[in-house]
């Protein structure tokens, strides 16, 4: 091949050309007009029938075509591409009238069993002036509760009826009856009736309605396309109205109160028993959302799906607030961070964080309640018990000024009863403990303003007791503290026989507890050591906390101040004619010493209050066992045989 003016050369596939006979017969066919061979066509048999008429495929032909065919003139043949398009048509054609015939005798059928629906005054509807007839031409709609079949309603169908039917289609022209389609006739007391024509699009809402089934009334509307808007305009119009019947104040919901009392008796029984009667729609659509309708509060499903409505209700009214307080204070005591608040503050989850601590400090403006409440039941047990002894002193002094002492005796004896039974039944008292609080704040970013901070804080805790101790008399002393030997103070060959025993069952204890080759040996153990207060230590210790005092116990004149705070809830504290009734307030080592240095500072004070004579300053029983074994460990141990046990 050759660039410029020169010409391609065609290239063409070589054929090999032989002169032969045909032998085989050929003819045009009788569409396409082309040749074919006897191999290749399809006989005119296939097109024309024996009886010299058109077949099928001769009539599809000609209408096809526009063509007029002659039985006896037409061409014996078609070609195999036509003939196999012609038997196509021919299948599909043969199928469509089948089912053409078929959809004729059945309408066929229906048309001849069915009879014209009549709907009375007391069927159409809620208004009684109004006669509602719906009525089809050719079809004839049956009633909803239409259950004869077609000879056993026309065998108890009677002349009177008949005639009604009559009548009423009188109403309709010969040209109106013959088009099929759905009227209803409005008939009033003082008027003429009235025929209208329910449009083809609405005429499956009215045969729903005739029929009387909601469920498929419902389903008609809402599946009409011009109906979908309106009805979920008035869904929303009433999820609205009934959120706002919960968020009126004349509802008293249990979620706008948010007082400490109220959310004390919280609980999600109440909030779905309120929904369920105030909000049942959009209670309804939640569950349907979830698509796991449940009623049962111990669902997975049930309290998340409150708490969605809660939430709802509280975007609607910024009152019904009890769910996001209560996240609040749950997350602010979990230890939540600023920063977390108010992103969820922003869901609407939880308040602010400034709201949130404003919260917790409402709600602790009266932590003192229960600890004054004590108070006040030892100051009323004190004066009442000071009231008996003061009797019980006049009829003793008395019995020794007068003539015959017997005659006072049962007196005496009366008041001493009554006077023990009062121990018994006064309040058992309570004590504080306090320890440090150490923290180190260190900052992010270091500058000669912001550095990081060492805080020491004071934390107190009151503990009710749980084991009385009134019935012991505090009057007289049990013996002379300089003329009892030290050797009284230690435990006697029996107690220490019973310490033993008691030893032996503890380390027993932690042995099968950690130690599983000697698991079997716990059958055997007793579950607890008895002692004569079981019963009053197997209750709860009930305790008040007092807060953190911005006080360091290190120094005095902090720890003044600390015992000057404590010693406002000391029974009789306020009262100037009588001494403040004893507590023990416990604590560290260091506390202790400090304590009774505090107090030595205020003796020189005029009151017994302001002397802070109401408190004993004592030593835990963990830090007084740890003095104790420091001491021993220094008069046992000296440096000397110390170097020879490490060597």
């Amino acid at each position: 091949m050759a660039d410029g003016g020169k010409c391609r050369k065609q290239f063409h596939t070589p054929v090999k050309q032989v002169s032969r006979k045909v032998l085989q017969k050929t003819e045009l066919c009788i569409i396409c007009n082309l040749l074919t061979v006897k191999s290749k066509r399809f006989s005119v048999l296939h097109i024309v029938s024996s009886s010299h008429s058109l077949s099928d495929l001769g009539l599809l032909i000609e209408t096809l075509f526009n063509l007029s065919l002659d039985v006896h003139n037409c061409p014996e043949f078609c070609c195999l591409s036509c003939g196999h398009k012609l038997q196509t048509i021919h299948k599909n054609l043969s199928k469509l009238k089948c089912l053409y015939n078929t959809t004729h005798r059945s309408l066929q059928s229906i048309a001849t069993s069915k009879k014209r629906l009549h709907v009375s005054p007391w069927k159409a509807g809620p208004d009684p002036e109004s006669n509602l007839t719906l009525r089809k031409s050719h079809k004839k709609l049956p009633f909803h509760n239409y259950e004869k079949s077609h000879d056993h309603y026309k065998e108890s169908q009677t002349e009177s009826t008949l005639k009604s039917t009559e009548t009423q289609t009188c109403h309709w022209s010969e040209d109106e009856q013959k088009e099929s389609g759905v009227r209803i006739i409005l008939s009033y007391p003082n008027s003429a009736p009235k025929t209208m024509h329910i449009a083809s699009h609405l005429q499956t809402l009215i045969r729903q309605i005739a029929f009387g089934h909601p469920k498929k009334i419902a389903a008609a509307f809402f599946n009409h396309e011009s109906f979908q808007s309106e009805i979920v305009t008035l869904l929303k119009s009433k999820v609205n109205k009934e959120v706002e019947i919960l968020s009126s104040v004349e509802t008293n919901s249990v979620l706008r109160y948010v007082s400490k009392e109220a959310l004390g008796k919280f609980s999600w029984k109440g909030v779905y028993d309120e929904l369920h009667e105030k909000t049942p729609i959009p209670k309804g659509v939640l569950q349907a959302a979830v698509g796991k309708p449940t009623d049962n509060l111990t669902d997975r499903f049930c309290i998340p799906m409150l708490d969605v409505l809660c939430k709802v209700a509280f975007l609607h009214n910024s009152q019904l607030k009890a769910v996001p307080y209560l996240k609040s204070i749950i997350l602010k005591k979990g230890g939540l961070k600023k920063v977390a608040f108010g992103r969820l503050s922003k869901l609407k989850d939880v308040m602010s964080y400034k709201t949130s601590n404003t919260i917790l400090e409402k709600f602790g403006e009266c932590f003192d309640e229960p600890l004054l409440g004590w108070k006040q039941q030892v100051e009323n047990g004190v004066r009442k018990e000071k009231e008996i002894l003061s009797r019980l002193h006049n009829l003793q002094s008395e019995m020794l000024l007068t003539e015959d002492p017997l005659s006072l005796e049962d007196d005496v004896n009366r008041l001493k009863q009554e006077l023990a039974l009062h121990r018994k039944t006064m309040f058992p008292g309570y004590s504080f403990t306090g320890d440090n609080v150490d923290m180190r704040l260190k900052v992010r970013q270091m500058t000669s303003t912001n550095q990081n901070k060492d805080l020491h804080l004071y934390h107190l805790i009151a503990y009710k007791h749980r084991v009385p101790a009134n019935h012991l008399d505090n009057t007289t002393p049990i013996g002379n503290p300089t003329t009892i030997p030290y050797t009284s103070f230690l435990p006697t060959l029996d107690e220490n026989s019973q310490l033993l025993e008691d030893m032996v069952v503890l380390v027993g204890i932690v042995w099968t507890d950690h130690l599983p080759e000697l698991s079997w040996l716990k059958e055997f153990l007793p579950a607890k050591i008895n002692h004569p207060y079981m019963k009053e230590l197997s209750q709860k210790t009930e305790k008040v906390h007092l807060g953190i005092l911005e006080k360091n116990e290190q120094y005095t004149s902090d720890m003044v101040d600390i015992c000057k705070f404590v010693h406002k809830f000391v029974p009789e504290h306020d009262n100037p004619e009588s001494d403040p009734v004893k507590c023990l307030s416990g604590g560290d080592y260091l506390t202790f010493e400090r304590h009774k240095e505090a107090q030595s500072q205020q003796q020189d004070s005029e009151t017994p209050s302001q002397q802070l004579k109401g408190l004993i300053p004592k030593m835990e029983d963990f830090h007084h066992q740890q003095e104790w074994l420091v001491a021993v460990s220094v008069v046992l141990c000296t440096i000397r045989c110390t170097v020879k046990i490490a060597i």
